[in-house]
């Protein structure tokens, strides 16, 4: 398997492009800090925007002035424990988002180099029309999330882009594509005119012409477990669960196309047991 030609695939496409809230205000930052796939050495209690995947790692960490002290500290792992129950609490019907990915084992690339490949976070949301959505329904699919918010400019960029590429693997059934929401999050910034319900939200879409699921995330649950601190973000995931790619900030649309391909033409990743 080649996906260290994968790894050279996202990192040329720097820099990218993301946005960050300050209270009421959008701000915007370019050239977010990306990094390959972390050595075996790397502990494995790290974040998943700290850890890695068989491709790119998005360690995403804006400046402080970039970021308020509420929202670094919102997005700190102690922070996190409001963000739904753990797996073995976990309740059919009931909306469930797993609070930390777990190692699954080892990658060698053709170099020779031990990368950390972690499961992708479970999950189950309901989205726009009620229906609901778990990762354990989409097994042996490819899954691209795509976090966004409707002040943000690179994800209303990003948004249609995700929606053509999706319109491109129409006839596959090994491929899905949703976004993700909290629409609670508006009110609680008290963001002027913009959309303040899961409604509006995808009224919004329609309008941009995006007719992907959009799951809703009250708790911003998804995002923050993830260890995300900017919009857009993606996050793909393979066949088996694991973690491809955790990136923050826009991914421009014919790398993603690359980046997909690659995942759809090389299902699989041979792993070995981790070393404690």
């Amino acid at each position: 398997m080649k996906y260290k030609a994968m790894l050279i695939l996202l990192a040329a496409a720097l820099p990218l492009s993301a946005c960050t809230k300050r209270g009421s205000e959008v701000e915007t930052s370019s050239n977010p800090e990306i990094s390959v796939s972390e050595s075996s050495s790397a502990s494995e209690s790290s974040t998943a925007s700290e850890s890695s995947s068989t491709t790119v790692s998005e360690t995403s960490q804006p400046s402080s002035e970039q970021t308020t002290d509420s929202e670094s500290e919102a997005l700190t792992t102690t922070s996190r424990d409001a963000a739904s129950t753990s797996s073995s609490e976990h309740k059919e019907g009931e909306n469930f988002v797993e609070d930390s990915p777990r190692l699954a084992g080892v990658y060698t690339d053709d170099q020779g180099q031990e990368m950390k490949v972690y499961n992708a976070l479970d999950f189950s949301l309901l989205d726009l029309n009620g229906e609901r959505h778990s990762l354990k329904d989409y097994k042996g699919k490819v899954v691209l999330l795509n976090f966004w918010r409707s002040w943000c400019g690179y994800c209303m960029t990003e948004l249609p882009e995700i929606q053509e590429i999706a319109d491109h693997f129409a006839d596959r059934d090994d491929i899905v594509f949703l976004t993700v929401n909290s629409p609670a999050d508006y009110d609680q910034n008290g963001l002027g005119n913009e959309p303040k319900t899961a409604e509006d939200l995808g009224k919004l879409l329609t309008e941009k012409g995006v007719k992907l699921p959009m799951l809703i995330d009250e708790e911003n649950a998804l995002f923050l477990n993830y260890g995300f601190r900017g919009f857009p973000a993606t996050v793909i995931i393979n066949p088996e669960g694991y973690l491809m790619v955790i990136q923050g900030g826009a991914i421009p649309k014919d790398v993603l196309q690359q980046v997909l391909d690659k995942i759809l033409s090389e299902p699989t990743v041979d792993l070995q047991p981790a070393s404690n």
